[in-house]
């Protein structure tokens, strides 16, 4: 199963075409869901939320599936954050997820960066 959050609809659209499968938007009403909870029943939790970024989380994709799914969805929005679920993510609030998402991407682009030397 696919999640997206903070994706408009036309993007939604756009990757569902691109990937040949049902993706799921989330919106506000889920961010303060348990993930596994999201994932049972990721229709009742439809919609958009601002979240000041792109994520998408995939759960119980094959692992050489996973590469393909960033790739096209990189190739429809630009940059994304991508996670896979893990049983220990399964039982976090799905904002407190992205939250440490958030973090380790900022820490992994700052480790990409160039030292700043000025």
């Amino acid at each position: 199963m696919i999640l997206l959050i903070g994706f408009r609809d036309d993007e939604v659209e756009r990757i569902e075409e691109v990937l040949g499968e049902e993706v799921f938007s989330v919106g506000e009403g889920g961010l303060n869901r348990e993930v596994s909870e999201v994932l049972s029943s990721p229709r009742d939790y439809h919609g958009y939320a601002d979240v000041g970024g792109k994520f998408l989380i995939m759960h119980e994709i094959p692992g050489e599936r996973v590469g393909e799914i960033v790739k096209g969805v990189k190739g429809v929005v630009g940059e994304v954050i991508p996670a896979t679920t893990t049983p220990t993510s399964l039982r976090w609030r799905l904002s407190d997820l992205l939250e440490e998402l958030k973090k380790e991407d900022e820490y992994f682009r700052s480790l990409r960066s160039p030292p700043n030397t000025s």
